[in-house]
């Protein structure tokens, strides 16, 4: 399905919009929102497009329209999965956001999601996190890609929903200086070492004596399901880190979980 120019709307108020091909979004794309029903649930849900293929927004053209459905104003960490498709099928980015809410909401490029900041509508993202650290700060910086638009796959929605009970468990252990270009099918995989910070840490974290600011780390991981409450969790990650005295270091790590 390519829609030029015009308006894609899911209906039925809320509705499910299915494609089973590929999706192009050349024009504005109308998602009503009422709540935390579900995709299509009338009239608390929120619209959804679940495609079967790959998804392109259109930077140049394309607009995501959110609109109050009832009088249901989102909170933080509330989702919405506005898109639903397989991990890393979104291409591109909308080129612009608007909202008829309070409450301002941000969109996951990587996952297809809207989530809750609970902060006012247009307010920079930093603001969902009072006192954030550097380490914070550098990290919601890589993950924006314009405006209300984020990439990073499910980090940004753990951060949100991790702020709320204190979110240094998280960004304390995932370090973000210099963010690589890598994929989204890239990031879906990378994230799952992160998924499980919030409580008991299991991902390794390198630190040494004399390291300056300056580091470059790259990180990929994979879960493995063994039983339903035993999860094996194999990671690698490599970096490099100067000194003052440009001094290099080369990390390999692992961990695992339960």
């Amino acid at each position: 399905m390519v829609n030029n120019g015009r308006i894609t709307s899911p209906g039925n108020s809320p509705g499910v919009l299915p494609i089973v091909g590929n999706y192009t979004e050349n024009g504005t794309l109308v998602i009503e929102i009422g709540g935390l029903g579900g995709a299509g649930v009338n009239p608390t849900g929120y619209d959804q497009v679940a495609v079967g293929g790959t998804t392109t927004l259109n930077p140049a053209g394309s607009v995501l329209q959110i609109v109050k459905f009832t009088a249901f104003e989102p909170a933080k960490g509330d989702t919405f999965q506005i898109i639903n498709g397989t991990p890393g099928s979104i291409h591109g980015h909308f080129g612009a956001l608007t909202t008829s809410f309070i409450n301002d909401l941000v969109f996951i490029l990587g996952t297809g999601e809207l989530i809750g900041t609970g902060q006012a509508a247009g307010s920079p993202i930093l603001g969902a996190f009072p006192g954030a650290t550097d380490n914070q700060k550098r990290i919601l910086a890589s993950l924006q890609v314009v405006d209300h638009q984020f990439a990073g796959g499910d980090l940004l929605p753990l951060l949100l929903n991790a702020a709320i009970n204190g979110s240094a468990k998280v960004s304390d252990r995932f370090s973000l200086t210099a963010r690589l270009g890598v994929a989204h099918d890239f990031e879906q995989s990378s994230r799952d070492v992160l998924a499980n910070v919030v409580g008991e840490p299991t991902v390794f974290s390198v630190r040494a004596p004399g390291m300056g600011q300056t580091e470059i780390k790259l990180g990929l991981g994979v879960n493995i399901i063994v039983a339903p409450r035993f999860t094996l969790r194999l990671s690698y990650q490599a970096g490099f880190a100067g000194d003052a005295q440009n001094d290099n270091a080369f990390f390999i790590g692992g961990s695992f979980g339960f």
